[in-house]
C-alpha cells in the first residue's frame, strides 16, 4: 500500500509505503498527485519506505516520485527513510545519487530512521510519527516509531 498527506502549512508532503504496493496503487497515486499538486511541486518530501516488503516496491515508487517532482517551483528536499536493513539503505542511496544528477533542484538524502530526517528537513518539532502511524495498518507498524 501507499498513501500520502500534504501538510500545506509546512510545505511538506509525507509519503508512506508498506507491504508491497502494486503497480495499480502506484499509478492511482500518480493520478492523485497530479490532481492535488498540479504541474509543479514546492513541497519538501518525506518518504517512509521502512515498511516495504521488497525492494521492487521502491523500484516502482522511486521513478514515480522522481518523475513527479522533476518540475519544481523552488529547490526542494527529499528525505527517504529506508529502515535498518543495509541492502535497502544502500540501494536507496544509489537511487538518490542517480536521481540528484537528473534533478539538480532536488536535494535527496536517505536516512535509517525518522528523527534525523525530520531534523534535516527543518521539521524536528513536528509530530510526523503520529501521522505516519495513523496512515499505516496495525500489521505494518514500525517497532521503533
Amino acid at each position: 500500500m501507499i498513501d500520502y498527506r500534504l501538510l500545506e502549512e509546512l510545505r511538506l508532503m509525507i509519503v508512506c509505503q508498506w507491504g508491497e504496493p502494486s503497480h495499480e496503487e502506484i499509478q492511482t497515486m500518480r493520478r492523485k498527485l497530479a490532481t492535488d499538486l498540479g504541474p509543479t511541486i514546492s513541497y519538501d518530501v518525506l518518504v517512509d519506505a521502512s515498511r516495504i516488503d521488497t525492494l521492487l516496491a521502491m523500484n516502482e515508487f522511486g521513478p514515480l516520485l522522481a518523475g513527479r517532482i522533476i518540475a519544481v517551483a523552488r529547490p526542494i528536499k527529499l528525505a527517504i527513510i529506508s529502515g535498518l536493513e543495509d541492502v535497502a539503505f544502500g540501494v536507496q542511496r544509489q537511487f538518490a545519487t542517480l536521481a540528484e544528477r537528473d534533478m539538480p533542484d532536488v536535494d535527496i538524502r536517505v536516512f535509517r530512521d525518522l528523527p534525523p530526517a525530520l531534523d534535516w528537513l527543518g521539521h524536528a518539532a513536528v509530530d510526523v510519527a503520529s501521522l505516519i502511524a495513523d496512515m499505516v495498518p496495525d500489521g505494518h507498524k514500525a517497532t521503533d516509531a
